[in-house]
């Protein structure tokens, strides 16, 4: 085989990649091409009201994870990129563990993670729901050490707002991550204070 063959066969395999992975993005833009700016917007509030509905079947349920992306400390600094399976609310019956990276990289942390680890019972647990405007709102202490209040919203998206409290000290930390079903990602789960 010569070498006109052999790059006559790589660029035919790069062209078939290429469609392969070009296909369905052009199939999408077809599929709706036909659809006006209402009827898009419909579309996408339908969508956010299925994934809205869905985390809040979950959250009643007190089946969840609620995997963190930003951290906003008491600070004002808002840490992002951080990783969903050392940052994180699971929620499971009435237990609960509560994660999340305070953002020193050169201190391992309370629970030698770089941060703090919350774990035990729900209690003192409060459910508000707006009907109306496709909001719940939940608080909640862990029972433990520290008996931080724990308040979480949902406001028409399966995006959550966990706010923690100190009983002394006040708002600890601000976080916001997706509600999704127990099991979806592994946790890694750090000494518990």
């Amino acid at each position: 085989m010569n070498t006109h063959t052999i790059f006559n066969f790589k660029s035919l395999f790069m062209a078939a990649l290429l469609l392969i992975l070009l296909l369905p993005m052009v199939m999408d833009a077809q599929q709706n091409k036909g659809e006006s700016k209402a009827e898009k917007k419909e579309r996408e509030k339908q969508e956010q009201l299925a994934k809205y509905n869905f985390a809040k079947n979950l959250v009643l349920d007190s089946s969840y994870v609620i995997h963190f992306d930003r951290v906003l400390t008491r600070y004002g600094r808002m840490i992002t990129g951080i990783r969903g399976e050392l940052n994180y609310l699971h929620v499971e019956g009435d237990t609960a563990v509560l994660q999340f990276r305070t953002g020193h990289a050169l201190w391992p942390g309370i629970n030698g993670l770089g941060g703090i680890t919350l774990k035990g019972v729900i209690l003192n647990k409060k459910i508000i729901e707006k009907n109306g405007k496709n909001r719940i709102f939940i608080t909640f202490t862990i029972s433990g050490n520290l008996r931080n209040k724990i308040s979480i919203s949902l406001s028409g998206s399966n995006e959550a707002a966990v706010d923690i409290d100190h009983p002394q000290y006040g708002r600890a930390e601000s976080l916001r991550g997706v509600v999704e079903p127990v099991g979806k990602i592994k946790l890694v789960e750090g000494g518990v204070f």
